[in-house]
């Protein structure tokens, strides 16, 4: 997968995260819907302004766009994950608390 591809599959992931539609992004960043929809899936390329639009429609910094999961600094991952659960409700917290037990803590 290449550069293009990774950063619209990061905008769409983080537009999904947020709970917003194209329209909605689209509109916040001053784009049209179609734009968006190309850029999400790798089908065009993206300027500065717009990464600039983007990161402003999504509430988060520019460079924050370009942090793919696996690239982000593991002091950042597990910021994002307290966030994460700070907004969870409590029927999605006992849930990940099964799975982190399994994954992460191993208790007997």
């Amino acid at each position: 997968m290449d550069l293009i591809e990774q950063l619209g599959r990061r905008i769409k992931a983080l537009r999904m995260q947020k709970g917003m539609t194209q329209e909605e992004l689209s509109e916040a960043a001053g784009i049209h819907p179609k734009y968006l929809s190309a850029l999400e899936t790798g089908k065009q390329n993206i300027t500065v302004k717009t990464l600039e639009g983007l990161a402003a429609g999504l509430g988060v910094e520019p460079y924050e766009l370009l942090l793919f999961p696996l690239q982000q600094p593991e002091k950042e991952l597990r910021a994002r994950i307290r966030r994460m659960l700070d907004h969870a409700d409590p029927a999605s917290l006992r849930v990940l608390f099964v799975v982190l037990k399994e994954l992460v803590i191993k208790e007997g």
